[in-house]
């Protein structure tokens, strides 16, 4: 998985391609561990061809930094079967999606 952020002072858009699984946990949490929770966070899901649970779970871990219930955070770009996927696990109720 390739990951690449640009950021302005107050939003930070991480695009994704690839599989979104537990091999890029480390590289995917280093991404936004540093980052004010106020941030606003765009996940760029284009390039994302798999997720799995753990990738699951590494959004409930930015969804955390974030501040839970404050979080601002919107997935974009997701592919039909990734989107199914997110669907099924309830995703939809936590984060916005575009």
């Amino acid at each position: 998985m390739e990951i690449k952020t640009s950021r302005d002072e107050h939003q930070l858009t991480i695009q994704l391609y690839g599989n979104f699984d537990y091999n890029v946990r480390t590289q995917f949490y280093d991404t936004f561990k540093k980052t004010n929770p106020e941030t606003i966070f765009i996940l760029d899901f284009n390039g994302v061809t798999m997720i799995d649970s753990s990738g699951i779970g590494m959004l409930l871990v930015l969804r955390e930094h974030a501040g839970n219930v404050k979080a601002n955070i919107t997935i974009i770009n997701s592919n039909a079967e990734v989107k199914k996927y997110l669907d099924l696990a309830h995703i939809a109720k936590l984060f916005k999606f575009i």
